[in-house]
């Protein structure tokens, strides 16, 4: 049996279809599991170690030059029937126009996606595809994701998520830490250096906790300073950017994680880590964790961060 999954974006969702695919490998051990994956998150997908191949489609790129985007989907789907584009059964996770077209003209095989009520694009994506299936909206991702799964292959979603990652080996300077992950896709998602200075400094006093923190890009970078020079304690350290791989195991080594809205906070609770989810500009009821008792959104939409709160369930958390 041939499987494609098609979850092109973004860092969070692709984390969390790696559930799917891990419960698709118990289902179907013999199964070729491909994935099409848009090609800035490469890298990403190729993390999964249920996936055979990841296919990468650079249609951001195409749409840079509208005149050669149609001669670019032609091309590519020349490759993909020279390369096999046949399967037995594709899962379509987005519920949006963009993918299941993708789905439909690029490849050959039943379709399967949610029905109108489920998907994003209502009726317009449920559309193409050969089989469709209710999943409820009023979940976080990593429910409805698996949920999808177990209607369209049968899968199992009762049992706990789990998923496999492929190895990374590496040593770092730091041990007994949390990581703190301050970035994110926009700024109305972000805390304030002094929110920030208080989680700190809160973590540094009550416990004896290392801290570690990274970036992405030179702003990031000096934020991580500035914050530094805040809290002037050897037991802050910043580490200099690294690949997805890497540092997915400063996540796994870790003894408790404490982010924003960004896709390795999602990944900590998928790890099964302790881990905080802090959020300021979305519905941390359809897009946060999946809460237990060692991990906890806050929803901060529409009051101001309360450090107090976070620092008190750091507190019980670590305790467990």
């Amino acid at each position: 049996m041939r499987i494609l999954i098609i979850r092109l974006s973004a860092i969070g969702d692709i984390f969390q279809t790696f559930t799917v695919a891990r419960d698709l490998r118990i289902k179907y051990p013999k199964a070729t599991l491909d994935w099409l994956v848009d090609d800035k998150f490469t890298n990403v997908a190729k993390m999964c170690a249920d996936v055979d191949n990841v296919i990468s489609i650079p249609f951001k790129q195409w749409k840079k030059n509208p005149l050669s985007l149609i001669y670019n989907i032609l091309t590519f789907k020349r490759d993909l029937k020279k390369s096999g584009n046949r399967y037995d059964l594709i899962l379509e996770t987005h519920g949006l126009l963009k993918p299941a077209l993708f789905a439909r003209f690029l490849f050959k095989g039943k379709v399967l996606g949610l029905d109108k009520k489920s998907a994003n694009d209502g009726v317009i994506a449920s559309f193409f595809y050969n089989n469709i299936f209710r999943v409820s909206r009023d979940n976080v991702a990593i429910i409805r994701f698996r949920g999808l799964a177990s209607k369209a292959l049968g899968t199992d979603n009762k049992k706990p998520h789990s998923i496999s990652l492929n190895c990374i080996n590496n040593s770092f300077n730091f041990v007994n830490y949390i990581v703190l992950l301050h970035g994110t896709s926009k700024a109305s998602k972000k805390l304030k250096i002094e929110d920030w200075a208080k989680i700190c400094n809160y973590i540094l006093v009550n416990t004896d906790k290392n801290l570690v923190m990274t970036h992405a890009d030179d702003s990031e970078s000096d934020f991580c300073k500035k914050l530094s020079d805040n809290l002037s304690s050897d037991r802050f350290y910043i580490l200099d950017t690294v690949s997805f791989e890497t540092f997915a195991k400063v996540i796994d080594d870790s003894e408790m994680v404490v982010g924003l809205d960004t896709g390795f906070t999602h990944l900590a609770n998928l790890m099964n880590k302790k881990v905080i989810g802090i959020y300021k500009d979305s519905n941390p009821n359809h897009v946060g964790l999946l809460e237990s008792k060692i991990a906890k959104n806050f929803d901060y939409r529409c009051n101001p961060v309360n450090t107090d709160e976070i620092n008190q369930n750091i507190s019980k958390i670590l305790s467990l």
